[in-house]
C-alpha cells in the first residue's frame, strides 16, 4: 500500500505515441483504446479554442456555489418549513471538491486534462440523476451522496483539469487566462442563481441575486507586458531549475507551507464576511437589501513578471486588506465604510484565486501546477465549509462584528508574516539545506552534511557545449563543462565541483 502511494504521488510522464502526436494537431480526437487515439481532421487545433473550452468548463463549475438559492426552496419542498438542512448539502459538495482536486492532481498529469474531464462528466451525470431523483422521492440522502459527493468531486476534478491545461498551453500569459476562468466561474455562480429563481418564480431572470458571494471576482495578471518577450534567459532559468525538485518535494517544501498560510489568509476574511454582509447592513445599519446590492466590484488588470513580481502582488492583496481592518476596526463603523471594506475583500479573495494558479505554476513546474494547485484548492473549499458550519447560528451585532474585525486581522497578518518566506530566488530554493535572502544579502543560511557515496564518486555529469567566438574563432572549439559548477557557485560544496575546459583549434 505504502509503495502504491509513493508511486502514485510521483508524477512520471511517459513518451508519447505517434497516433497522440498526429491527433494533438487536430481539435477532436476520437478513443480507439486505453493509449491510443484517431483525429477527426476538420479543425485545426488552436490553443484559443481551448481557453474558450476552459471558460465554459469553468462557468459550469461556478453553478455550484448557486445552489445556495435552493436552500429554502428545498427545505419547504421535503420539510414543510425552513428547517435549514438543504444548506449542509452544499458544505459537503465544497468537502469533496477540494478532497477530489488535491487526490485527482497526479492522475490527471499523466493521463492529461481529457481523461480528466471525461471522469468529471461521468461524476457530474451521476451526481444530477441522484440529485433529481432525491427531488422526486424526497428523500435528502440522495441530494447529499449524488450533489454533495458525485458533484462536488466532479467539479473539483473540472477545476484541475481546467488549470492544468490552461496553463500548460499560455505560457506567455498564463495570469490573463487563470482570470478569464475565474471570472467565469464567477459569472456561472451569477448565471445558475438566476435560472434557478426564474424557475421557482422569483421574479426572472433579471432579479438582482442577494447573495454577494455570488458577485464574480475579476483579476488577472499576466506573465509580461509583451509576451514575446517570454523567454529571456530569468526565463528559461525558472523553467531548468522549478523541474529539478520532485512532487514530494515540492509538497514537503516550506515555500509551499507557507504559500499555503498566506493563501488562505486572503480568502478566510472574505467567506466570514460575505457571509454576513446583508445581515450587517440590514441589522445593524439600518439599510435596505436593494441598497446592499448595489455594491458592486470592479475588475482590475495589472502586468507583473513571473514568481517574484506574484509575489508582490500578493503583498498588495494582503497589505490592502490589513490596511482597511485596521483602519475600520473601530467604533465608528458606518455604512459607506463597510462598504468599502467589502469591496477590498471581495477584490483580494477573487484576485487571489486567479492568482494563485500563477504562483504554483511559476514555482513548482507545469508538471506539478495541477497537483499543487489541487492541494492548494483544498483551502478554498474546507474554508467555505469550516465557516458554513462554524457561523451558522452566529448573531450579528455591531460589537460581535468588531471583535470578528479583530480576529480576522490576526488572520491577515498571520498570512502576510508567511508570504515573507515564500522564496522565490532559485539559489535559495535549491540549496541543500535552508537559505533565505533578502535584496541579494544572506539573511538565514544551514547547510545540510552531505555523505559522499559511491554514486557521487562515479557519476560525470557533463555537458558538451560549444564555446563563445574567439578573435580567430576555429570551426571545431568546444568548451567541456561540469554541471556540478554551477551548484558549487551557487554555496554548495559537492565532491565533484569542478570545471574542466579543453580548447582544440
Amino acid at each position: 500500500m505504502l509503495q502504491w502511494l509513493v508511486q502514485y504521488w510521483t508524477v512520471t510522464l511517459g513518451a508519447k505515441s505517434t497516433e497522440e502526436l498526429d491527433a494533438e494537431h487536430y481539435l477532436f480526437v476520437v478513443a480507439t483504446g486505453l493509449h491510443s487515439v484517431a483525429s477527426v481532421n476538420c479543425v485545426a487545433f488552436n490553443r484559443w479554442y481551448l481557453l474558450l473550452t476552459s471558460c465554459l468548463a469553468m462557468l459550469a463549475a461556478g453553478t455550484l456555489l448557486a445552489f445556495s438559492t435552493l436552500y429554502d426552496a428545498l427545505d419547504v419542498y421535503m420539510y414543510g418549513s425552513q428547517t435549514k438542512t438543504s444548506v449542509t448539502v452544499l458544505y459537503q459538495a465544497y468537502i469533496w471538491m477540494g478532497l477530489s482536486a488535491a487526490i485527482s492532481g497526479p492522475f490527471i498529469e499523466r493521463r492529461g486534462p481529457r481523461i480528466g474531464m471525461t471522469v468529471a462528466t461521468m461524476l457530474l451525470a451521476v451526481g444530477f440523476t441522484l440529485a433529481q431523483l432525491a427531488v422526486t422521492t424526497k428523500a435528502q440522502l440522495f441530494l447529499t451522496i449524488g450533489y454533495g459527493f458525485f458533484c462536488g468531486g466532479g467539479f473539483g476534478m473540472a477545476i484541475v483539469s481546467t488549470m492544468t491545461a490552461s496553463q500548460k498551453w499560455f505560457p506567455d500569459i498564463r495570469g490573463l487566462t487563470a482570470g478569464l476562468c475565474m471570472c467565469s466561474f464567477g459569472a456561472g455562480t451569477v448565471a445558475g442563481a438566476n435560472v434557478y429563481k426564474a424557475f421557482l418564480n422569483r421574479g426572472g431572470f433579471v432579479q438582482v441575486v442577494t447573495d454577494v458571494r455570488n458577485i464574480p471576482h475579476v483579476f488577472w495578471t499576466t506573465g509580461n507586458v509583451r509576451p514575446l518577450l517570454i523567454r529571456f534567459k530569468f526565463s528559461s532559468v525558472v523553467t531548468r531549475t522549478v523541474k529539478a525538485l520532485s512532487l514530494v518535494q515540492c509538497i514537503c517544501s516550506t515555500d509551499f507551507f507557507c504559500m499555503y498560510i498566506a493563501f488562505a489568509a486572503s480568502i478566510i476574511p472574505a467567506m466570514v464576511f460575505s457571509s454576513e454582509f446583508v445581515a450587517i447592513n440590514t441589522k445593524v445599519f439600518g439599510q435596505s437589501v436593494d441598497v446592499t446590492n448595489s455594491s458592486k466590484v470592479q475588475g482590475l488588470m495589472c502586468y507583473a513578471n513571473p514568481a517574484y513580481a506574484r509575489k508582490i502582488v500578493f503583498f498588495f492583496i494582503l497589505s490592502a486588506q490589513l490596511g482597511s481592518m485596521a483602519a475600520l476596526s473601530s467604533e465608528n463603523m458606518t455604512f459607506e465604510s463597510v462598504r468599502s471594506l467589502s469591496f477590498t475583500y471581495v477584490f483580494g479573495s477573487g484576485g487571489s484565486m486567479a492568482l494563485i494558479q500563477c504562483f504554483v505554476t511559476d514555482m513548482f513546474g507545469v508538471y506539478h501546477a495541477g497537483t499543487m494547485y489541487g492541494l492548494v484548492f483544498t483551502c478554498w473549499s474546507l474554508r467555505s465549509a469550516i465557516v458554513g458550519y462554524g457561523f451558522a447560528d452566529f448573531q450579528v451585532t455591531r460589537v460581535s462584528f468588531r471583535n470578528q474585525m479583530q480576529w480576522m486581522l490576526v488572520v491577515v497578518v498571520i498570512g502576510w508574516v508567511a508570504l515573507l518566506f515564500v522564496r522565490t530566488n532559485s539559489v535559495d530554493r535549491f540549496f541543500y539545506g535552508y537559505k533565505y535572502s533578502v535584496c541579494g544579502k544572506v539573511v538565514v543560511q544551514i547547510a545540510f552534511h552531505r555523505h559522499e557515496t559511491t554514486n557521487d564518486k562515479d557519476h560525470d555529469d557533463s555537458l558538451t557545449i560549444l564555446a563563445p567566438p574567439k578573435v580567430s574563432p576555429a570551426s571545431n572549439d568546444f568548451v567541456l563543462w561540469n554541471g556540478y559548477d554551477h551548484v558549487r557557485t551557487s554555496g554548495v560544496q559537492h565532491p565533484q565541483a569542478r570545471q574542466d575546459i579543453s580548447d582544440t583549434a
